[in-house]
């Protein structure tokens, strides 16, 4: 894991389904989304629908919930 908490996909992938943010190997984009069987990527969109298809270089787990 590097400084800023971000973990290559080369050296480790998070729990399957497990929403992460992730960085893109396309176009350098932040998403939210999750993998399966480590190989297939979702993206998860505004509209609440999935996004296949996205080759992620770097993932970070998602912060906690804000409580007030």
């Amino acid at each position: 894991m590097s400084e800023n908490n971000w973990i290559p996909c080369k050296d480790r992938l998070p729990n399957e389904e497990e929403l992460v943010l992730l960085q893109t190997k396309r176009d350098g984009r932040m998403y939210v989304g999750y993998h399966k069987k480590g190989t297939r990527w979702f993206c998860v969109t505004a509209r609440n629908s999935t996004v296949t298809g996205m080759i992620p270089i770097a993932w970070q787990s998602l912060p906690e919930k804000f409580i007030e």
